[in-house]
Formats: C-alpha cells, structure tokens, sequence
C-alpha cells in the first residue's frame, strides 16, 4: 500500500514537473519572439533617426541665403509607417514615445521657422529695393539741379554742395521721416523700413540656426535609449526556459549590464 502511495505520488511529481517545463517553455518561446520584435522595432526606428539626422544635418548645412542658387531644403517628417512602430515598444521603453513626440514637434518648429525666415528675406529685398530706386531718384535729381523757369533748364548744383546722405542711425532717419513728404522724408522712412525688416530677420536666422541643434539632441537621447534594445542577443531557448522555471534575482540586473554593453559595442560600431 504505500509503495503504491508512494508511486502515485512520483508520477503525481513528475506529471507537475513536466507540466510546469512545458509552460516555461512556452513561456521561454514566447519571450524569444517578444525580444525578435522589440529589437526589429528598434532597428527600424533607429534607421529612421539617422534618415532624419541626416536630413537636419543637410537642411542646417544648405542654409537659407537666397542666393546659393539651390532650392529649399524642407524639414524632414517621421515616416508614417514608423508611427505604428512606436507604440509597439512603448510596454519597454515609453521614453521613446516622448521622445519621439518632442521630435514631431521640434521638426515641425524647424519648417515653420525656415518658412518664416524666407520670407523675411524677401521682406528685406523688398524694402531694400525701395529704399534704393527713392534714393537714386533723390540722387538724380540733386545732380540735374534745380529747374529754372527763366531759361525752362536746370541749374546745376552749386561748387561745394555735396549730395545730402542719410544717416544709419534709426532715431535720427525717424525724426528725418516724420518731417513732410519731400524726397528726402520718403527715402529716409523707406530707409526706416529696410532696417527694420532686417533686424527681424537677424531675429529669425538666431532662432533658425539653433532649432536644428534641438533635433539632433532628442534624437541623441532617442538613440541612446533604442541602441541598447537593437544589440540584444535573443537568447537560447533553453536559457531563456531555465531563467523561467528557475529565476534567480540576480539575473534582471546582468540582463540590464549585458543591454548596457551591447548598447555600448554598437555605438562603437556607428
């Protein structure tokens, strides 16, 4: 009688035991495809940060002086189907959709400030342009002289008069302009405008340059998060099964080191 209590008891234990492999397993082979998935993702958000680095680098270098000859560079976009992506790894890493979120809304930052800034530029060859014709007029008209009636010509300026200039100094150009609408008010607030028009634009140009620098820092910290993640070796299925049926406290923080260096070996590769 107790031999067979006791063998029941065996076969009992060993039918629990087996049982409890066989979910370790599953368990196992599922973790294996979790981390296949995680580090896919991880690539392939990796691989669009470094299109739109890339990009930012391009846009930031290409500047936007109209007179380089070349068209504009727009801000770069994350991809959409990258967007889908981003949630999947949010369960292991919901930095990255922060991070990403802040990215979106710096690019778009980024395009409004560069569409911003040309057309300030073309506001300052506007206003330049008629500052310009105002004061060749001005200019030809001081060299013609002044019309006399008695012989239907003009005379000439006399020796010693010298073509009035304006000055560069904004009080003394507003005072000048508010005077009356003769030649020289009209050239004198055109003048006014054109200075103006250029100091917001050097206003813009500070914003423009810095805002790429804002870009490339998120999506540094974007990658230092992801590469980690993308150099993990997907363990054996027997490891991974073992670590199930029997874990030991220790193992979460070699994991966290072993990710940790990884991370470390494929930035050295970059």
């Amino acid at each position: 009688m107790a031999d067979s209590i006791a063998a029941t008891a065996i076969t009992v234990g060993l039918s629990l035991v087996s049982l409890y492999v066989g979910m370790s397993a599953a368990g196992a082979q599922q973790d294996r495809e979790v981390i296949r998935r995680q580090r896919g993702v991880a690539k392939a958000l990796l691989a669009d940060l470094e299109r739109i680095e890339s990009d930012i680098k391009r846009m930031k270098d290409a500047g936007l002086l109209p007179w380089t000859g070349k068209p504009p560079i727009a801000a770069p976009k994350i991809h959409p189907w990258v967007e889908g992506l981003i949630a999947q790894i949010a369960d292991e890493a919901p930095e990255v959709v922060t991070g990403f979120m802040r990215l979106e809304r710096s690019l778009a930052t980024l395009q409004g400030l560069a569409e911003h800034t040309r057309r300030l530029w073309a506001r300052v060859d506007d206003a330049h342009n008629r500052f310009t014709t105002l004061e060749d007029d001005r200019r030809a008209a001081f060299q013609r002289g002044v019309y006399d009636p008695r012989s239907d010509g003009f005379l000439p300026p006399e020796e010693g008069t010298h073509f009035d200039e304006l000055s560069d100094d904004v009080e003394e150009l507003a005072a000048v302009s508010r005077i009356d609408l003769t030649a020289r008010p009209r050239s004198a607030a055109a003048k006014l405008a054109w200075l103006d028009a250029i100091r917001h634009l050097e206003g813009a140009l500070g914003e423009y340059t810095w805002q790429p620098n804002e870009g490339i820092s998120i999506i540094v910290a974007l990658e230092e998060t992801l590469l980690p993640i993308a150099a993990r070796a997907v363990p054996s299925l027997a490891h991974l099964a073992m670590k199930s049926a029997f874990p030991v406290p220790e193992d979460a923080e070699v994991d966290r080191l072993e990710r940790a260096e990884a991370g470390r070996r494929l930035r050295r590769g970059n």
